[in-house]
C-alpha cells in the first residue's frame, strides 16, 4: 500500500512543479499583454513594452524599454520613456484578488514636456487617466469597462534621476532639467486598496507637478542667460531669449 501512495505523493508533485514551471514561463507574456492593453485604455495615449521579466518564486521584477506616446496633436514622438524599472512583488499575492507590490523603482526616466492643443502633455494624459479612473470611486463603471478592477497595493514607489527638456532655440539650443526623485508611499494599504488608474493617476500628478516647480527654476535660470544674450548678441536676440523664458513660465501656467 505504501509503494502507490508514494507513486500518487510524486505525481502530484510533478504536477505542482510542472505547472509552476508554466506558470513562470507565461506569467512574462501576461504581464507585458496587460501592460500594452490596460495601458492605451487609461492614458488615451499608446504604450509600449519591450519585454517584462518576473519571477513567481522571488517576486523580483523588471520591465525594459516602456515608451509612453503623446496625445494626438502633439508633434514630439512620446512623453515619457523608460529605460529600465524593477519592482518587487509579494509571491503570494500574484494569485490573489489584491496584487501586493513592495517596490517600484524608475531608473532616469526621459520624459518629454511639450505644449500643444489640449495644453501641456502631461496634464492631458493625466486627464485622461482621471477619467479613466472615475469620479472619485474606486470601482467606477469606467475602469470596469477597462478590464481594470484588479486592486493593488504598493508600498513604495520611486522615480529617480528623471529629467526632461525645456527648447530655447535663441539661447543656442535645449535646457536639460533635473527633477527631484519622487517617492510615493503606502498606496492602496488599506483593505480596499488601489486600482491600476488610481495608481496611474498618482504617478502623473507627481510628475506635473514636479516638472511644474523644476521648471519655474529653469524659467529663472534663463531669463539671467536672456540678460546676457541682450548684453552680447544685440537688442532683438535678448528679446527673442526674453519671450522664450516667459513662455516656458506659461507652459506649465497654462489651464487645459
Amino acid at each position: 500500500m505504501k509503494k502507490p501512495f508514494w507513486i500518487a505523493v510524486g505525481v502530484g508533485l510533478a504536477v505542482i512543479v510542472g505547472a509552476l514551471l508554466v506558470a513562470g514561463l507565461f506569467l512574462d507574456r501576461v504581464v507585458k499583454s496587460g501592460i500594452e492593453t490596460l495601458g492605451p485604455r487609461m492614458t488615451g495615449v499608446t504604450v509600449q513594452l519591450r519585454a517584462v521579466s518576473l519571477s513567481p518564486w522571488s517576486g523580483q521584477g523588471r520591465i525594459e524599454g516602456l515608451v509612453i506616446g503623446n496625445p494626438e496633436g502633439y508633434k514630439t514622438p512620446h512623453a515619457i520613456r523608460v529605460g529600465e524599472a524593477r519592482m518587487a512583488v509579494v509571491p503570494g499575492s500574484l494569485w490573489s484578488e489584491k496584487l501586493h507590490i513592495r517596490l517600484i523603482e524608475v531608473e532616469s526616466p526621459e520624459i518629454t514636456v511639450e505644449i500643444g492643443p489640449g495644453g501641456n502633455n502631461l496634464k492631458r494624459i493625466l486627464a485622461n487617466v482621471e477619467a479613466a479612473a472615475g469620479p472619485g470611486d474606486s470601482s467606477g463603471s469606467n475602469e470596469r469597462q477597462a478590464g481594470a478592477s484588479r486592486k493593488l497595493q504598493v508600498d513604495r514607489l520611486v522615480i529617480k534621476g528623471a529629467s526632461f527638456r525645456l527648447g530655447a532655440t535663441a539661447l543656442g539650443g535645449s535646457v536639460p532639467v533635473r527633477l527631484p526623485d519622487i517617492q510615493l508611499e503606502n498606496l492602496g494599504a488599506g483593505p480596499d486598496g488601489i486600482t491600476p488608474a488610481e495608481l496611474t493617476q498618482k504617478i502623473f500628478a507627481a510628475l506635473v507637478e514636479g516638472t511644474a516647480g523644476a521648471a519655474q527654476q529653469a524659467v529663472g535660470t534663463l531669463g539671467k542667460e536672456a540678460v546676457r544674450s541682450a548684453e552680447t548678441l544685440g537688442k532683438e536676440a535678448g528679446e527673442a531669449a526674453g519671450k522664450i523664458t516667459r513662455g516656458l513660465g506659461e507652459l506649465f501656467k497654462k489651464k487645459d
